[in-house]
């Protein structure tokens, strides 16, 4: 069993599963691979780890052969640079949901990596770095060994030591895709945050990390309802699942009866999404307002600010997590999930820029605009989970494909792309929303058509002269038609009338 977490992911068991769709993926990576590592993406949960998708890690550098075809190779174990694998660590785990992540690493050789001292110490290597990178949490890491001679799968469960805590045992496949459950909801985010003289001169990434703190710490403390439901965490999210003190206590035909009859509801509570069987919770975050944790008027600090950062906008809420979760991991997968993607956007929006580091929060008169990219879904091939992607402002669907294929391995569907999580971003709402002293100049104003320019001069006298004209023409028309020729003094009539337009 593994030690017990200090952070927020739950204690792990020593089994480890995977979902049936995995097996074909790994007897795929066997035969085309001669050798080739990556990652493990799956969940934690009391019952254990499950892996849900096997993440190849790709070459550093774009070999000849690949420029045609736009593609890399996965890096070999001969080759093996656990730094760029670690690079593709960090890009692989901001996609992931709350609730998903990384839960070890695989290596596909053509004989025991067991027996050979190379791949021992490249194991080590592997899991050093893991511990490093998550030195925050005491959890335990799985180390799958794919066997291309006998096409079996292997896995070692290893800490923080550098010999693994359980010897090799056989992967179990899961019997049946797993009923994942769904946590979706929008969060809207009003964060502003004033620095000062010596703060306003740091680099926009720097900024934002400072911003991000203190909303992580109200994210800490805030109550999450489920189904506009506030939930014990020591109670299974899904309601049809049985805790074993209540079926050790149900005793006779009628608590077995009972029990049944939850086993048999399990399934009209859960709703086909694409083939897969996904429940869906609808959540809704309580945070605490951050002045109310003020103990008192020493706690408050008053300062003359130089500039200022407001974050705005509603994004989307995606987080899919294990059948047998409780409450308690559920919200913890929420907080993840927020936090995950707040800092996986503004990453990439600040590696965008170039020369622009400091755009921003210099100057309150001059308010500058960033945009980061908004977030769309994709579907795993092995599992009903989906993962996150971002599109930069002017992408679709389209540009998520490529990248997909380069982090993930797999080719995603276009019908297997969800981009209606978040609407595109409208920058007049986000310069509306900032306070009455730090507004937006507005807008130039746009010339005027033609027709509005004629439509102006057109007034009352001109109006009735139009109406006068009118009333003419009939009497002439009565006129001629009785009498046969114009009265003498018509052309003078004209003339005047004509004048008066004219006027």
């Amino acid at each position: 069993m593994s030690k017990k977490s200090k952070g927020s992911h739950p204690k792990s068991a020593a089994n480890v599963t995977a979902e049936p769709g995995v097996q074909n993926h790994m007897q795929g990576l066997a035969a085309h691979l001669p050798t080739g590592c990556g990652w493990l993406v799956g969940s934690r949960s009391q019952t254990g780890m499950t892996i849900v998708h096997l993440a190849v890690t790709p070459t550093e550098e774009v070999e000849q052969a690949e420029e045609t075809t736009g593609r890399r190779s996965a890096m070999s174990l001969n080759k093996l640079d656990v730094a760029w694998m670690m690079e593709h660590y960090h890009q692989i785990l901001r996609l992931l949901p709350g609730g998903i992540e990384i839960i070890g690493a695989f290596l596909v050789d053509s004989d025991d990596a067991l027996q050979n001292n190379e791949r021992k110490n490249q194991i080590q290597q592997i899991v050093k770095a893991l511990n490093q990178a998550n030195s925050a949490l005491e959890q335990d890491y799985v180390i799958l060994l794919c066997d291309k001679a006998t096409k079996k799968s292997r896995y070692q469960l290893h800490g923080s030591e550098p010999a693994p805590k359980v010897a090799s045992h056989d992967l179990v496949l899961e019997e049946h895709a797993l009923k994942w459950q769904k946590l979706e909801g929008t969060f809207l985010l009003d964060l502003p945050y004033a620095f000062g003289s010596e703060e306003t001169a740091q680099l926009l990434d720097s900024k934002i990390e400072t911003a991000l703190a203190s909303l992580e710490n109200s994210l800490d403390h805030c109550l999450v309802l489920f189904d506009s439901t506030l939930r014990t965490n020591s109670e299974f999210l899904d309601r049809s699942i049985i805790p074993r003190t209540t079926t050790k206590s149900s005793k006779g035909k009628k608590g077995h009866k009972h029990q049944a009859g939850h086993d048999d509801s399990d399934e009209d509570d859960y709703n086909d999404d694409d083939g897969e069987d996904v429940k869906t919770h609808k959540i809704q975050l309580l945070i605490p307002d951050e002045l109310e944790s003020i103990a008192g008027d020493e706690d408050c600090i008053v300062s003359d600010k130089h500039s200022r950062l407001k974050m705005v906008g509603k994004m989307g809420v995606n987080c899919y997590v294990h059948p047998k979760i409780t409450v308690g991991e559920a919200i913890e997968a929420v907080r993840t999930d927020i936090k995950r993607s707040l800092k996986g956007r503004c990453q990439l929006h600040c590696d965008s820029l170039v020369g622009e580091e400091t755009k921003g929060t210099e100057r309150l008169e001059v308010p500058a605009l960033h945009e980061p990219p908004r977030r769309i879904m994709v579907k795993l091939p092995t599992s009903g989970v989906w993962i996150s992607d971002y599109l930069y402002p002017g992408e679709n669907c389209e540009d998520s494909i490529e990248s997909v294929e380069e982090l993930f391995g797999f080719r995603p569907f276009i019908d297997h792309i969800d981009d209606e999580l978040e609407l595109v971003a409208s920058p007049r709402e986000a310069l509306n929303s900032t306070d009455a002293e730090e507004k937006a100049p507005p807008p130039p104003a746009s010339p005027i058509r033609p027709s509005a320019t004629v439509a102006a001069r057109c007034g009352p006298v001109l109006l009735l002269a139009s109406v006068g004209v009118a009333v003419l023409a009939l009497a002439l028309s009565y006129y001629f038609i009785n009498y046969g020729s114009p009265p003498a003094d018509l052309e003078q009539t004209m003339e005047d009338v004509k004048e008066k337009i004219e006027l």
